[in-house]
């Protein structure tokens, strides 16, 4: 079985995912900030980031994110896929884009 992934670059843009370059470049756009990218990018962001209110267990998961230094979508975006993110770090240490890998979950018959 082969899987096929995508490769994006990504920075937050008022309160959303924007992907800068993608491969293959059929992806591009905006997304929620909740998705890989997102998340990498918001656990070491400054907190004034107008996201909208934030679900409660976010604190737990950005020192989870933060810990392991990576950031998992699975399937909390899309149905079949997954993404997996790592903050590109800025001069102020702060996370100044992302990088992620998506791909599909194999289905399963």
């Amino acid at each position: 079985m082969r899987l096929a992934a995508s490769v994006g670059l990504s920075v937050l843009r008022e309160g959303r995912t924007l992907v800068l370059d993608w491969t293959p470049g059929d992806n591009a756009g905006t997304w929620p900030w909740f998705t890989a990218a997102g998340k990498a990018l918001v656990a070491g962001a400054c907190p004034r980031i107008p996201l909208g209110p934030l679900p409660g267990s976010w604190r737990r998961k950005t020192e989870t994110i933060r810990d392991r230094g990576a950031a998992f979508d699975r399937e909390d975006v899309a149905a079949g896929i997954c993404c997996v993110a790592v903050p590109v770090q800025g001069s102020h240490g702060a996370p100044s884009a992302s990088l992620s890998v998506v791909t599909r979950q194999p289905v399963v018959q």
